[in-house]
């Protein structure tokens, strides 16, 4: 009784589903072959110090810049892109932060226009600071973000990108430091 009980329900499954029960055929979305983009980063640079049994947050700043950046599309699920960030100056002390990043790039496309990805990489950057020091800084970055394809040569993309994440001890203190941005741009792939 079992048997045939199952034998129907997959009977059932395969009518309503379809044959192609448990495929997924994703679309051919990216051609393969370079591209260029611009942008622009709504950043943050956040300090807290961690010590004497209490966590506190020192500041943030605005650390925003305008972006542009190049790619090579392997295939529809791998690239590899570098990005150039200036930074713009806040109006407090006249900070900003340049940052150059290199990515892998894996992607996987939703749909024929939209596409999630990842991104994974290295990062360096200069905060310049009218009040302070200028300090460089580099490490481990990382996102995530999405495309969608206005035409078939133009997308447009959101995303979000840590390019700094560090603690140093002081004494009996750790000092936590972020560097990380939102940002919207647009891409052309030739």
């Amino acid at each position: 009784m079992k048997k045939i009980m199952l034998a129907a329900i997959a009977a059932m499954t395969v009518a309503v589903a379809g044959p192609s029960v448990g495929t997924y055929q994703a679309p051919s979305v990216v051609d393969s072959g370079p591209y260029v983009g611009i942008g622009y980063g709504f950043g943050t640079t956040s300090v807290s110090v961690d010590g004497f049994g209490s966590n506190s947050l020192v500041g943030t700043t605005d650390s925003d810049n305008v972006f542009i950046q190049a790619g090579y599309n392997f295939n529809s699920f791998v690239a590899v892109e570098g990005r150039y960030g200036y930074g713009v100056e806040n109006g407090f002390d006249n900070t900003s932060v340049d940052t150059f990043a290199l990515y892998a790039k894996p992607q996987f496309p939703v749909t024929s226009e939209l596409n999630v990805y990842g991104l994974l990489g290295y990062a360096w950057s200069t905060s310049y600071c009218d009040t302070c020091f200028d300090t460089d800084f580099d490490g481990l970055a990382y996102g995530l973000g999405a495309s969608y394809e206005v035409t078939p040569k133009v997308e447009v993309f959101v995303d979000y990108t840590n390019v700094y994440q560090d603690t140093t001890s002081i004494g009996y203190a750790d000092v936590d430091q972020d560097l990380y941005s939102v940002n919207v741009g647009l891409t052309y792939a030739f």
